[in-house]
């Protein structure tokens, strides 16, 4: 697999945006005006990468400066069209000027630190939605694609859709504990399941940070054995990015006017 080397200091990392194109102005205008260094998002999923989307932001990326967009895959994605191009290509997929599809698993290297990326995660509404239509299984990690993973160097930072179990963040327990909004029993079981999957190399890799999207969760956990879970809120909601310093791993919270970060 083609690995992609970056040598930027700072890099941003963002939640899902769901094509909202608004939003997606507002928080690139917000990233460049926190700092200026920054010229590569990480992105990590429901992006819904179409051809309605993508041309708007290229064009959001050049007004504000942005080289690159690595999107970490989520579930609510037209896994129909990609998930060809994922299994065609060697490497991160370029689906436009700007934006770029990570394989799962994909590792990136950026100054003196690893990245691995392994997107995707079961859609819990999923008995809602039409097959092949607004579902399709490739949403999720396969056990190969998790083997592969912990396969590679010794990692430094992992960008996940996926929650993992155990971040110690309260908030995402009590979803998982009282499932607020009422989803069927057998795709939250399906959840479970690869929800542990995920946690599986993340406790085999044991990178210091771990981001990752989906939850619609904006909360930052606590320090256990050395490693920590960011939970990033999506569009409409606060901390849906952050900077990450990649020399020192420092993070700070991008606030914009739209949304203010906690």
């Amino acid at each position: 697999m083609r690995d992609i080397h970056l040598d930027d200091e700072v890099v941003a990392i963002a939640g899902d945006w769901h094509g909202n194109t608004t939003h997606i102005e507002q928080i690139i205008r917000a990233i460049r005006a926190t700092d200026a260094r920054v010229k590569t998002i990480f992105q990590l999923g429901d992006f819904w990468p179409d051809a309605h989307i993508l041309p708007v932001v290229d064009r959001i990326c050049d007004r504000y400066g942005i080289e690159a967009i690595y999107v970490t895959l989520g579930n609510h994605e037209p896994w129909g069209k990609i998930a060809p191009q994922m299994r065609e290509w060697l490497g991160a997929v370029p689906v436009s000027r700007h934006v770029h599809l990570l394989q799962r698993p994909q590792w990136l290297f950026v100054r003196n630190r690893v990245f691995l990326s392994l997107g995707g995660a079961v859609s819990v509404d999923q008995e809602w939605r039409t097959p092949g239509e607004t579902w399709w299984p490739d949403e999720a990690v396969t056990p190969a694609m998790a083997a592969e993973a912990i396969m590679g160097d010794p990692i430094h930072i992992m960008l996940t859709h996926d929650m993992v179990d155990g971040s110690g963040i309260e908030a995402l327990d009590a979803i998982l504990r009282d499932n607020p909004y009422g989803f069927p029993a057998g795709p939250l079981r399906a959840s479970a399941e690869h929800r542990a999957l995920i946690t599986s190399v993340w406790d085999a890799v044991r990178p210091a940070l771990l981001f990752h999207g989906h939850m619609h969760v904006p909360a930052i956990g606590p320090v256990k054995d050395e490693r920590q879970v960011y939970s990033l809120g999506c569009d409409g909601q606060p901390m849906n990015a952050v900077l990450l310093n990649v020399d020192d791993l420092t993070v700070t919270v991008v606030a914009n006017d739209a949304h203010p970060s906690p």
